[in-house]
């Protein structure tokens, strides 16, 4: 006879999935959370054009309008928080080790991305 298998301590899980109370060091959660949203957005947004180009989305107008909504407020949420955590990272970082990093972690890659699909 097998004995009963002992129950592991399970954390629970920290207030919330998007809204954390502890926080990474140097980690802003409510710019965590509201990052978290805007890819949701570029997710969802693209699945939508997607479906609207499968005939999927019987109402034009319905399309548009939440065509609109995501697109209207995505990016510009994406610019307001690079803004924001920028002056952040100038303080953290010399100008120069700044750049240096940005174009090794996001020019660079976009570069590379654009030459292998345009080819």
């Amino acid at each position: 006879m097998t004995e009963p298998m002992e129950s592991a301590h399970i954390q629970k899980p920290h207030r919330g999935a998007l809204f954390r109370d502890e926080t990474a060091v140097g980690r802003v959660n409510a710019a965590d959370s509201a990052r978290s949203v805007g890819i949701l957005l570029v997710v969802f947004g693209h699945a939508w054009r997607a479906a609207d180009r499968a005939g999927l989305i019987a109402e034009d107008l319905i399309f548009r309008a939440i065509h609109s909504a995501i697109y209207a407020f995505h990016m510009p949420l994406f610019f307001f928080l690079a803004g924001l955590l920028f002056l952040e990272a100038l303080q953290k970082y010399d100008m120069e080790t700044l750049l240096k990093g940005r174009v090794k972690r996001l020019l660079w890659p976009m570069v590379l991305w654009s030459w292998i699909f345009l080819d």
